[in-house]
């Protein structure tokens, strides 16, 4: 516990320099056992605290508040985010596109935007696979949502 708690002051302190000091660095995970991954843009400068065994992070109107024995993981990342398997479905991001297999025929997979509203969307085809455009959308962070699973996607 003692060595979680020293390990996320430096993750604090780290924060706080990364900005500024690593233009590839765009933003920080957050892990939980539970498997929520919650990601935040360094952009958005995030403010990290721990106080009483509980790490708390917040910024770009998100926050995450759980206690470090139930934080799995933390990290900084480079890059496009949301490549992997979700729920019953695959989720790929490559140059602008989302890209989903294994979703039900004619399912409706929507994004939007963190404000709530859905800025567009597909329907899955016959074999299950979808393909939506996000290049017209501007930067920012975006919710990818199909009946079974949702990913979040940063687009810069």
């Amino acid at each position: 516990m003692r060595k979680k708690y020293i390990l996320l002051m430096l993750l604090m302190l780290s924060i706080a320099t990364l900005g500024a000091k690593a233009e590839n660095v765009s933003r920080l995970v957050i892990e939980l056992n539970s498997g929520s991954v919650t990601e935040f843009l360094l952009a958005d400068s995030p403010v990290a605290t721990c106080a009483g065994g509980t790490l708390r992070v917040e910024g770009g109107g998100q926050v995450v508040e759980a206690a470090l024995s139930d934080v799995k993981e933390y990290r900084f990342a480079i890059g496009a985010t949301g490549v992997g398997e979700v729920g019953n479905g695959r989720f790929g991001y490559e140059s602008g596109h989302v890209y989903i297999s294994n979703a039900r025929s004619g399912e409706a997979i929507r994004v939007f935007n963190f404000q709530g509203q859905q800025v567009t969307g597909a329907k899955a085809d016959a074999a299950g696979s979808a393909a939506i455009d996000l290049n017209q959308l501007g930067a920012g962070a975006y919710i990818v949502k199909s009946s079974t699973a949702s990913i979040k996607i940063i687009k810069k």
